[in-house]
């Protein structure tokens, strides 16, 4: 098995929880319908969570001041395999039933967009699997992030704060967010 984490619950040599909150049972929907660990890349309460594209410099956190249980997910190649298919790069399931779903992109913040709203239509919309909440991030590495709202970016906004009670944001670089304030 593992290592002893600080809750003193048992993880095991990938960092899983051997005592799970989130499990798979209608109270996580989310994780009831996407649990394979081919694309659960962790599973656990760690104080940050840190996501990035090896060799490049957009950084995205996620502080875990609640003390949380989070699963992790690849999303591109990984739970969305299909190569013709947009979607985003990872996404960050809580036990309050709240996901976050992260694109970390280059500089085409048009494409970044499209990749969110595909990946909700996807995992979320088609399948009618639910989630409490729901926040969109976009990390953009080689340009200055835009001010000016494109169509896609008001649609996105929209669907995420009526229907999924959530918010999306962007940055340049590095955007660190904290979990109790999402």
């Amino acid at each position: 098995m593992g290592r002893i984490g600080k809750s003193q619950v048992a993880v095991d040599n990938r960092g899983m929880l051997d005592e799970q909150v989130i499990g798979i049972t209608p109270n996580f929907p989310f994780y009831e319908r996407y649990h394979d660990e081919r694309y659960v890349t962790s599973h656990d309460r760690r104080s940050v969570v840190t996501l990035k594209d090896k060799g490049e410099s957009r950084v995205y956190s996620l502080i875990n001041d609640s003390n949380k249980e989070l699963v992790v997910y690849q999303i591109d190649s990984g739970l969305i395999d299909d190569k013709k298919v947009s979607k985003c790069d990872f996404g960050i399931y809580s036990e309050d039933n709240l996901l976050v779903l992260v694109e970390l992109k280059g500089s085409d913040y048009s494409a970044a967009i499209e990749q969110l709203l595909s990946t909700i239509e996807i995992l979320l919309k088609t399948p009618k699997v639910s989630v409490t909440r729901l926040s969109t991030r976009v990390v953009l590495s080689k340009a200055r992030v835009p001010d000016v709202l494109l169509t896609k970016e008001k649609k996105l906004k929209l669907l995420v704060e009526r229907e999924y009670h959530g918010s999306h944001s962007k940055c340049s670089r590095v955007m660190k967010d904290t979990l109790s304030k999402i």
